[in-house]
């Protein structure tokens, strides 16, 4: 699916985006999903006061998780569908590298132009003490951590009954919400994979030598970036 008819969708409602893991570098073994963080924007979507500042989206991980194997192979494995999560954020202080970097030069690291890798706006994606999320109901069904090489269902929820002057608003935008500026994307994701020599099967060595210490599991923050007018 293009941007294009992406976007035609999202303004209808609800679309799908996919990250494709032929993106991802190709010493990234077995890569999975910890946090996620999505906004919107558009060239008009930072004018006007008559709409809250603040904008509700859900989004869920479909079944299809794509992996690349010890042996540079991809596969696609097919796992439960995945929960809806609420993202929130603001329209007026939407991520921008190059604002971030002049934040930076000035001595502002808590910039909302700018992502770190514990920033609040994450949103846990999965069961991993490193995406922020107790495991504490693994035995009922805790979800399991997903490759972010996959597609994704995203929705602009609205409220047919909530009042854009409204200060309780949830998880779901204002009945005169209007989604049509809203023409470009911006998803960050936070992940850890397995960077060197990877098991090519059960019967590699590495599975079997316990006192081999396992190569370093760094993280990443891939920006991906869809635009209505590409």
């Amino acid at each position: 699916m293009g941007a294009i008819q992406m976007f035609d969708e999202l303004h209808q409602g609800s679309t799908r985006f996919t990250i494709n893991i032929k993106d991802s570098c190709e010493t990234c073994y077995n890569v999975r999903l910890l946090k996620m963080y999505v906004e919107l924007y558009g060239d008009n979507s930072q004018t006007g006061t008559d709409l809250p500042a603040d904008v509700y989206l859900k989004l869920r991980h479909l079944s299809g998780s794509y992996f690349r194997d010890g042996t540079g192979h991809i596969k696609e494995y097919r796992q439960p569908l995945g929960s809806w999560r609420n993202f929130e954020f603001n329209r007026f202080a939407t991520t921008n590298t190059a604002e971030c970097n002049k934040e930076k030069m000035k001595g502002n690291k808590d910039s909302l132009f700018c992502m770190e890798e514990d920033d609040y706006r994450f949103q846990p994606m999965c069961c991993h003490f490193l995406s922020d999320s107790p495991c504490d109901d693994v035995l009922l069904g805790a979800e399991e951590c997903r490759s972010p090489f996959g597609t994704y269902e995203i929705s602009i929820p609205i409220d047919d009954e909530a009042s854009c002057q409204s200060s309780s608003m949830t998880d779901k935008n204002c009945k005169d919400f209007n989604r049509t500026i809203y023409t470009k994307m911006n998803v960050w994701v936070d992940y850890l994979y397995w960077t060197d020599n990877y098991p090519t099967g059960p019967d590699d060595r590495r599975c079997k030598n316990y006192q081999r210490s396992k190569s370093q599991v760094p993280l990443s923050k891939p920006h991906l970036t869809l635009n209505h007018e590409a």
